[in-house]
């Protein structure tokens, strides 16, 4: 019998309101965590097997060693839950209400803020906020909704979107295919037009040279990755 692991997993705010969306608009992520010996030369190596439950088997092509790679997000069957921008306060404080109100969202009081985000009522519970909900404008520097806390620290009873690993895969990140990098939610960072060239590709390999570039890990490296397609299983 498989024993479900849970393992977190950082998400921004776009992708987060993908993930959210009920026709689920992302239902893919790509990462090169783990993978880096392999990425100091990618084209070194190549792929020989990937099982199920994560372990990704490569050949160097130039020394004929073998490298066995386990996933650090899990494998089939196993659960990802998502960390992302966020920020608690006390819902009964008349303080905490004037310091979140929001302009030209007619969000007023703490019970204004309960009902954006969707979160139940209750005299002195703990109400928590979550940055993707109202946009970018929360990050500028006129908003009332600062300081936010970084994804990274936010605790696994905070979370509220936890996602089933329906497959794993490796490939080279220039090697995804026109639907899978729909799949990866990337309608959120600009239009399609085919006849201008402008394609689901071509956005994500935007987006991925915004995210990974600075880390070393630009498109035009084609580095390795960790393909996780998943679906929603549970929504807190």
């Amino acid at each position: 019998m498989q024993v479900i692991k849970e393992r977190p997993i950082l998400m921004s705010g776009e992708m987060v309101l993908a993930t959210l969306k009920e026709k689920e608009e992302k239902t893919q992520t790509r990462r090169t965590k783990g993978l880096e010996k392999i990425n100091s030369c990618p084209d070194g190596w190549e792929l020989v097997v990937v099982f199920q439950d994560g372990l990704a088997r490569f050949h160097n092509r130039i020394t004929g060693e073998g490298l066995n790679i386990q996933c650090p997000y899990g494998g089939y069957g196993d659960r990802l839950w998502v960390k992302e921008t966020f920020q608690t306060f006390r819902k009964d404080t008349a303080e905490e209400a004037n310091n979140k109100f929001i302009a030209g969202q007619n969000l007023k009081s703490v019970n204004d803020l309960i009902a954006w985000g969707n979160m139940p009522s209750g005299h002195g519970e703990l109400g928590i906020l979550y940055a993707a909900d109202f946009g970018s404008w929360a990050y500028n520097t006129d908003s009332d909704l600062k300081p936010w806390k970084p994804s990274i620290f936010m605790p696994r009873k905070y979370s509220r979107i936890l996602l089933g690993i329906t497959e794993i895969r490796v490939q080279r990140i220039q090697d995804i295919s026109e639907p899978d990098a729909q799949a990866e939610g990337t309608k959120y960072f600009g239009d399609i037009d085919y006849s201008r060239g402008i394609t689901y590709r071509k956005r994500y390999s935007e987006l991925w040279d915004k995210i990974n570039a600075k880390r070393g890990h630009g498109w035009a490296n084609n580095d390795w990755v960790w393909v996780i397609e998943f679906k929603k299983v549970e929504a807190k």
